[in-house]
């Protein structure tokens, strides 16, 4: 993974290609000043023992509510109704505009936007027309969770900040008790 902090690309692909070169790690984190090397542990487990969890259980889903970690939160939700605490950049805070409907094309809603005034340039257009989508999939993601009988809980986070991400988890105990499991799909 590349780090976001880099100002110059050229130093960042620098620092890529050597890396690369050289290690012969599964994964590594390049950041403009230091690496992020994640420790791999075998951990055994005994598969005739299921996993057994409940609406009492807390589970934290990075990156959960839109793309392959929400169909992943799907499955896990229809086996196990827990409470679930997605994490995701995207504000899913704000309502979708009372004009969409959902069914709309891709054409029909740059139309819309268009005819809405909330944007004039091709580039504006398309900006809307991602976050409108965007929105839409979080929101009907998080409600297909809510009707399997999970609890959700979505945060606007951004897992590459550490200190947001630490005082999340410390409030997210207070509220809801420790963690039960970590699905951690952000960036997938």
């Amino acid at each position: 993974d590349l780090g976001r902090d880099f100002v110059d690309g050229f130093d960042a692909a620098t620092r890529l290609i050597d890396t690369c070169l050289g290690a012969d790690l599964p994964e590594i984190g390049i950041h403009s000043k230091h690496y992020t090397i994640p420790k791999l542990e075998v951990v055994q487990t005994n598969p005739s023992q299921p996993l057994v969890l409940d609406s009492n259980d807390v589970v934290l889903v990075t990156g959960g509510a839109r793309g392959v970690t929400a169909a992943v939160t799907q499955a896990f939700a229809a086996r196990y109704p827990c409470k679930l605490i997605l994490w995701g950049r995207s504000n899913l805070n704000e309502a979708l505009p009372e004009w969409f409907v959902g069914d709309e094309t891709d054409s029909e809603l740059k139309k819309k936007i268009l005819s809405e005034g909330l944007a004039s340039s091709p580039k504006e257009i398309e900006q809307h027309f991602r976050g409108i989508k965007a929105l839409a999939e979080g929101l009907g993601n998080i409600e297909n969770l809510k009707k399997l009988g999970a609890e959700v809980v979505y945060q606007a986070v951004d897992c590459t900040n550490e200190a947001q991400m630490r005082k999340q988890l410390d409030a997210l105990e207070v509220e809801f008790g420790p963690l039960t499991g970590l699905i951690h799909g952000a960036g997938i």
